[in-house]
Protein backbone atom coordinates (compact mmCIF):
# COMPACT_ATOMS: atom_id res chain seq x y z
CA UNK A 1 0.00 0.00 0.00
CA UNK A 2 3.04 2.47 0.91
CA UNK A 3 4.46 2.05 -2.39
CA UNK A 4 1.20 2.48 -4.49
CA UNK A 5 1.08 5.70 -2.29
CA UNK A 6 4.13 6.84 -3.11
CA UNK A 7 3.42 6.00 -6.55
CA UNK A 8 0.79 7.93 -6.95
CA UNK A 9 2.35 10.73 -5.60
CA UNK A 10 5.32 10.65 -7.83
CA UNK A 11 2.83 10.70 -10.75
CA UNK A 12 0.79 14.02 -9.00
CA UNK A 13 3.83 15.67 -8.81
CA UNK A 14 5.02 14.97 -12.54
CA UNK A 15 1.33 15.59 -13.64
CA UNK A 16 1.56 19.60 -11.68
CA UNK A 17 5.46 19.87 -13.38
CA UNK A 18 3.93 19.08 -17.06
CA UNK A 19 0.42 21.66 -16.21
CA UNK A 20 3.65 24.09 -14.91
CA UNK A 21 5.42 23.91 -18.31
CA UNK A 22 2.27 23.94 -20.34
CA UNK A 23 1.22 26.96 -18.50
CA UNK A 24 4.74 28.45 -19.06
CA UNK A 25 4.84 27.76 -22.46
CA UNK A 26 0.85 29.56 -22.62
CA UNK A 27 2.10 32.24 -20.84
CA UNK A 28 5.28 32.71 -23.26
CA UNK A 29 3.16 32.36 -26.49
CA UNK A 30 0.78 35.29 -25.23
CA UNK A 31 3.37 37.54 -24.31
CA UNK A 32 4.62 36.94 -28.05
CA UNK A 33 1.19 36.93 -29.47
CA UNK A 34 0.91 40.12 -27.27
CA UNK A 35 4.45 41.58 -28.77
CA UNK A 36 3.54 41.47 -32.46
CA UNK A 37 0.44 43.51 -31.72
CA UNK A 38 2.29 45.92 -29.94
CA UNK A 39 5.09 46.31 -32.68
CA UNK A 40 5.03 47.05 -35.95
CA UNK A 41 8.96 46.66 -36.50
CA UNK A 42 8.72 43.00 -34.40
CA UNK A 43 5.76 42.11 -36.58
CA UNK A 44 6.93 43.26 -40.01
CA UNK A 45 10.15 41.55 -39.34
CA UNK A 46 8.35 38.27 -38.67
CA UNK A 47 5.64 37.80 -41.14
CA UNK A 48 6.63 40.48 -43.95
CA UNK A 49 9.20 39.62 -46.74
CA UNK A 50 10.95 41.81 -49.13
CA UNK A 51 12.51 41.23 -52.26
CA UNK A 52 11.55 37.16 -51.58
CA UNK A 53 13.85 37.53 -48.27
CA UNK A 54 11.90 38.06 -44.52
CA UNK A 55 11.90 42.14 -43.84
CA UNK A 56 14.56 43.39 -41.85
CA UNK A 57 15.53 46.85 -40.50
CA UNK A 58 19.28 46.48 -39.76
CA UNK A 59 19.69 48.37 -42.63
CA UNK A 60 17.21 51.02 -42.20
CA UNK A 61 17.31 51.98 -38.72
CA UNK A 62 15.77 55.19 -39.31
CA UNK A 63 12.31 53.56 -39.92
CA UNK A 64 11.51 52.24 -36.32
CA UNK A 65 10.92 55.52 -34.64
CA UNK A 66 8.08 56.41 -37.42
CA UNK A 67 6.30 52.82 -36.65
CA UNK A 68 6.19 54.10 -32.86
CA UNK A 69 4.80 57.73 -33.64
CA UNK A 70 1.21 58.51 -32.72
CA UNK A 71 0.92 62.12 -33.87
CA UNK A 72 -2.12 62.93 -35.98
CA UNK A 73 -0.14 63.67 -38.93
CA UNK A 74 3.42 61.94 -39.83
CA UNK A 75 5.44 63.30 -42.75
CA UNK A 76 8.52 61.69 -44.36
CA UNK A 77 10.80 64.08 -46.44
CA UNK A 78 13.05 61.56 -47.37
CA UNK A 79 14.84 60.60 -50.94
CA UNK A 80 13.67 58.47 -53.52
CA UNK A 81 14.45 54.69 -52.22
CA UNK A 82 14.63 55.06 -48.69
CA UNK A 83 11.39 53.03 -47.94
CA UNK A 84 9.11 55.54 -47.32
CA UNK A 85 5.93 53.27 -49.11
CA UNK A 86 7.44 50.40 -48.09
CA UNK A 87 7.41 51.62 -44.28
CA UNK A 88 3.65 52.96 -44.46
CA UNK A 89 2.77 50.27 -46.28
CA UNK A 90 3.63 47.70 -43.25
CA UNK A 91 2.69 50.03 -40.98
CA UNK A 92 -0.71 50.31 -42.33
CA UNK A 93 -1.01 46.41 -42.99
CA UNK A 94 -0.06 45.95 -39.45
CA UNK A 95 -2.61 48.26 -38.12
CA UNK A 96 -5.41 46.24 -40.40
CA UNK A 97 -4.66 42.59 -39.49
CA UNK A 98 -4.39 43.79 -35.66
CA UNK A 99 -6.83 46.44 -35.10
CA UNK A 100 -10.82 44.00 -36.08
CA UNK A 101 -13.08 45.98 -38.27
CA UNK A 102 -10.50 49.21 -38.84
CA UNK A 103 -10.20 51.16 -42.18
CA UNK A 104 -7.47 52.74 -43.84
CA UNK A 105 -7.03 54.51 -47.17
CA UNK A 106 -4.35 55.50 -49.42
CA UNK A 107 -4.92 57.99 -52.09
CA UNK A 108 -2.75 60.14 -54.50
CA UNK A 109 -3.38 63.50 -56.74
CA UNK A 110 -4.38 60.20 -59.36
CA UNK A 111 -5.83 57.00 -59.20
CA UNK A 112 -3.48 54.77 -60.58
CA UNK A 113 -0.56 56.69 -58.48
CA UNK A 114 -2.69 55.27 -55.68
CA UNK A 115 -3.51 51.34 -57.09
CA UNK A 116 0.54 51.41 -57.76
CA UNK A 117 0.42 51.33 -53.88
CA UNK A 118 -1.79 48.54 -53.62
CA UNK A 119 -0.12 46.57 -56.50
CA UNK A 120 3.24 47.18 -55.29
CA UNK A 121 2.92 47.38 -51.19
CA UNK A 122 -0.61 46.45 -49.51
CA UNK A 123 -1.59 43.40 -51.24
CA UNK A 124 2.49 42.03 -51.86
CA UNK A 125 2.41 41.73 -47.31
CA UNK A 126 -0.16 39.36 -47.46
CA UNK A 127 0.40 37.41 -50.97
CA UNK A 128 4.46 37.48 -50.37
CA UNK A 129 4.36 36.69 -46.51
CA UNK A 130 6.58 34.47 -44.82
CA UNK A 131 5.13 30.97 -45.90
CA UNK A 132 1.90 32.78 -47.33
CA UNK A 133 0.88 32.66 -43.69
CA UNK A 134 -1.24 36.36 -44.09
CA UNK A 135 -2.72 35.33 -47.71
CA UNK A 136 -5.52 33.45 -46.13
CA UNK A 137 -6.69 36.88 -44.84
CA UNK A 138 -7.64 38.34 -48.41
CA UNK A 139 -8.95 35.20 -49.63
CA UNK A 140 -12.52 35.96 -49.86
CA UNK A 141 -14.37 39.29 -50.20
CA UNK A 142 -13.23 42.13 -52.36
CA UNK A 143 -9.79 42.28 -53.67
CA UNK A 144 -9.07 45.02 -56.28
CA UNK A 145 -6.19 47.98 -56.55
CA UNK A 146 -9.17 49.95 -54.51
CA UNK A 147 -10.41 48.08 -52.24
CA UNK A 148 -9.25 44.65 -49.93
CA UNK A 149 -11.93 43.34 -47.49
CA UNK A 150 -9.47 41.26 -44.86
CA UNK A 151 -10.72 38.24 -42.58
CA UNK A 152 -11.10 40.28 -39.65
CA UNK A 153 -13.66 43.15 -40.72
CA UNK A 154 -11.19 45.50 -41.53
CA UNK A 155 -11.40 46.90 -45.21
CA UNK A 156 -8.43 48.75 -47.03
CA UNK A 157 -9.00 51.42 -49.74
CA UNK A 158 -7.17 53.26 -52.43
CA UNK A 159 -8.30 56.26 -54.46
CA UNK A 160 -6.97 59.59 -56.38
CA UNK A 161 -7.35 62.71 -55.00
CA UNK A 162 -7.34 64.51 -58.03
CA UNK A 163 -7.27 68.29 -57.23
CA UNK A 164 -10.06 68.86 -55.49
CA UNK A 165 -10.40 65.93 -52.94
CA UNK A 166 -14.40 65.26 -53.86
CA UNK A 167 -13.98 62.01 -55.13
CA UNK A 168 -12.29 60.94 -51.66
CA UNK A 169 -15.74 61.30 -49.48
CA UNK A 170 -17.79 58.70 -48.48
CA UNK A 171 -15.63 56.47 -46.49
CA UNK A 172 -14.34 57.15 -43.14
CA UNK A 173 -11.03 55.16 -41.95
CA UNK A 174 -8.63 55.07 -39.02
CA UNK A 175 -5.88 55.39 -41.23
CA UNK A 176 -4.39 57.44 -43.76
CA UNK A 177 -1.45 57.29 -46.26
CA UNK A 178 -0.73 60.93 -48.75
CA UNK A 179 1.20 59.47 -51.19
CA UNK A 180 3.06 62.01 -53.85
CA UNK A 181 2.64 64.45 -51.34
CA UNK A 182 4.26 67.25 -53.57
CA UNK A 183 1.45 67.57 -56.11
CA UNK A 184 -1.86 67.34 -53.79
CA UNK A 185 -3.61 70.24 -53.13
CA UNK A 186 -5.03 71.85 -49.44
CA UNK A 187 -7.96 71.34 -50.63
CA UNK A 188 -7.72 67.58 -51.07
CA UNK A 189 -5.75 67.34 -48.46
CA UNK A 190 -8.54 69.19 -46.22
CA UNK A 191 -10.74 66.85 -47.59
CA UNK A 192 -8.85 63.53 -46.60
CA UNK A 193 -8.70 64.55 -43.13
CA UNK A 194 -12.68 64.63 -43.15
CA UNK A 195 -11.75 60.72 -44.58
CA UNK A 196 -9.40 59.63 -41.89
CA UNK A 197 -11.52 60.92 -39.08
CA UNK A 198 -12.50 58.10 -37.02
CA UNK A 199 -10.02 57.11 -33.79
CA UNK A 200 -6.79 57.65 -33.87
CA UNK A 201 -7.43 59.51 -37.32
CA UNK A 202 -3.64 59.19 -38.27
CA UNK A 203 -2.47 60.21 -41.39
CA UNK A 204 1.45 59.71 -43.34
CA UNK A 205 2.52 62.33 -45.92
CA UNK A 206 5.30 61.36 -48.11
CA UNK A 207 6.12 62.68 -51.32
CA UNK A 208 9.48 63.65 -52.75
CA UNK A 209 10.25 67.97 -52.89
CA UNK A 210 9.53 69.10 -55.84
CA UNK A 211 8.58 72.99 -55.83
CA UNK A 212 9.42 75.60 -53.38
CA UNK A 213 6.55 77.26 -51.50
CA UNK A 214 4.21 74.03 -52.36
CA UNK A 215 1.65 72.73 -49.69
CA UNK A 216 3.91 69.59 -48.58
CA UNK A 217 6.87 72.12 -47.85
CA UNK A 218 4.11 74.17 -45.92
CA UNK A 219 3.09 71.05 -43.93
CA UNK A 220 6.95 69.59 -43.71
CA UNK A 221 8.03 73.28 -41.88
CA UNK A 222 5.11 73.25 -39.43
CA UNK A 223 6.42 69.71 -38.13
CA UNK A 224 9.09 68.97 -35.70
CA UNK A 225 11.54 68.26 -38.65
CA UNK A 226 13.56 65.62 -37.50
CA UNK A 227 16.99 65.25 -38.40
CA UNK A 228 18.40 61.43 -37.76
CA UNK A 229 21.79 62.21 -36.36
CA UNK A 230 23.02 58.36 -37.02
CA UNK A 231 20.98 56.93 -33.97
CA UNK A 232 17.89 58.43 -33.34
CA UNK A 233 15.85 61.39 -35.03
CA UNK A 234 16.65 64.78 -33.32
CA UNK A 235 13.33 67.04 -33.13
CA UNK A 236 15.24 70.09 -34.26
CA UNK A 237 11.74 72.96 -34.80
CA UNK A 238 10.72 74.51 -31.35
CA UNK A 239 7.74 76.09 -32.76
CA UNK A 240 5.99 72.60 -34.42
CA UNK A 241 2.66 71.86 -34.51
CA UNK A 242 2.41 69.51 -31.60
CA UNK A 243 0.33 67.09 -33.86
CA UNK A 244 2.70 67.02 -37.09
CA UNK A 245 5.64 64.76 -36.92
CA UNK A 246 8.48 65.39 -39.21
CA UNK A 247 11.04 62.94 -39.88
Amino acid sequence: MASIGKRQEKQAKETMKLREKDSKKQDKERDYYRKLQEDGVLFSEKLFTMRGKPMKFDDFPYVRQVFQDDARIVVLLWARSMTKTTTIASILTHKLITNSYSGAMVAAPRDKQAWRVTKEHIRPRFTESKDKMLLPLISQGKNTESEIDIANGSKYLASGAWVTGNSLRGPHVNYGFADEMQDWTREAFEVFKEVVNLPPGQIFCAGTPKDKGSFFEEIWFSSDKKEWNGKEWIPTNPDADPEISGF
